[in-house]
């Protein structure tokens, strides 16, 4: 026991005069103070999370438009085709989830399956001859988003990647949020497609938004502005659609009855 006593007096006056590990931590204020900064930023992460807002929405667009008269167009309007000419329409669907760890910032994220597809391209090289030519497929794929936004006051900003292309966009918000007016420029590479000389031409999409009832969408506006200029042929779309956030569904759950 004399022994024992002897351990735990020679451990503790170790600690005391900060000999160690654990002596650092109990008498460096340096040390306390930087395990206090990590466990207040670990907090404010976990707050962060904690604090998330959820909110998933369904976009239904129906895009129309007439055909360009460029040969390079060789299955019409990309958006809204018709082989034969004339006036061509296709749909689209949006599925959408937003994250918001702050109420002036969140994250975006969707898919849908945009008309035209997904359009790839690929090298190809001959090392015996020197040349090399590009391949340019069009895939009837899902086209997905993944972008930040930032709002101030009225005016929000996005940023990142729009239907699997680099994209920018913003959104003015009036009447109380029930109207917004959109502007979006994504897919500088393939978004003049299949007119390759345009390349570097993005997507234009500009358009409003309406709720007209809580939780109902609808929308109206114009398609590959940029682009429909520059061939002589237009694009527009009309739209519809409904949006939820957690707490609607922590209120549905809420009104279910517990018991049969």
């Amino acid at each position: 026991l004399d022994d024992a006593l002897e351990d735990v007096k020679s451990i503790t006056t170790k600690i005391d005069e900060g000999q160690g590990t654990l002596g650092a931590l109990v008498n460096e204020r340096e040390t306390i103070d930087a395990l206090n900064d990590t466990i207040e930023n670990a907090n404010s992460v976990i707050d962060s999370f904690s604090g998330l807002h959820a909110e998933v929405y369904y976009l239904g667009r129906v895009f129309g438009g007439t055909q360009p008269d460029d040969p390079a167009f060789f299955y019409g309007n990309p958006a809204a085709p018709n082989e034969n000419g004339g006036f061509g329409y296709a749909g689209s669907n949006n599925l959408g989830l937003e994250l918001h760890p702050q109420e002036d910032f969140w994250w975006i994220f969707e898919i849908n399956d945009y008309p035209q597809g997904v359009i790839r391209a690929q090298e190809h090289y001959f090392p015996e001859s020197g040349a090399h030519w590009t391949e340019w497929t069009r895939d009837l794929d899902y086209r997905f988003t993944f972008q930040m936004s930032k709002r101030w006051w009225n005016i929000a900003f996005r940023l990142g990647v729009k239907e699997s292309g680099g994209g920018i966009g913003a959104s003015w918000y009036l009447a109380r949020d029930r109207l917004m007016i959109n502007a979006d420029a994504f897919d500088f590479t393939f978004g003049p497609y299949p007119a390759l000389e345009s390349s570097g031409l993005p997507n234009l999409r500009v358009g409003a938004r309406l709720e007209p009832l809580h939780h109902v969408w609808l929308e109206a506006g114009g398609e590959q502005i940029l682009l429909g200029a520059r061939y002589g042929y237009a694009t527009g779309y009309l739209g519809a659609g409904f949006h939820f956030s957690d707490d609607d569904i922590k209120l549905l759950f809420a009104t279910l009855p517990l018991g049969f």
